[in-house]
């Protein structure tokens, strides 16, 4: 439901970064690429959608908390890369973090 809510704030036609598992839903998107991929300049996103890093996460088979895991420390830099290149970032719900430029 969390992943909803934060979708619902993206228009269709937009270009959004987000993790493997949310690329899925957001069809109707102009450009989704995901971050566990070379995702090319964090410039090129009007969106970037991530989970908080109390969200578990199934890794390798076993279940771990998004800012515990090697997805986290990717997380991070995608936050910082998109802070430094003007977007905001927020939490939109206890579960989601939005990067935008709006």
């Amino acid at each position: 439901m969390h992943f909803q809510q934060a979708k619902r704030v993206i228009p269709d036609g937009a270009s959004v970064l987000a993790l493997r598992n949310y690329v899925p839903h957001m069809a109707g998107r102009l450009t989704i690429r995901q971050i566990e991929r070379d995702y090319g300049p964090i410039d090129q996103y009007e969106w970037i959608v991530l989970p908080a890093d109390h969200v578990p996460l199934v890794i390798g088979g076993k279940v771990i908390p998004a800012g515990r895991s090697r997805v986290g420390a990717r997380i991070k830099h995608v936050i910082s890369e998109a802070e430094a290149n003007g977007m905001q970032c927020n939490k939109a719900n206890s579960s989601i973090i939005v990067c935008s430029r709006s």
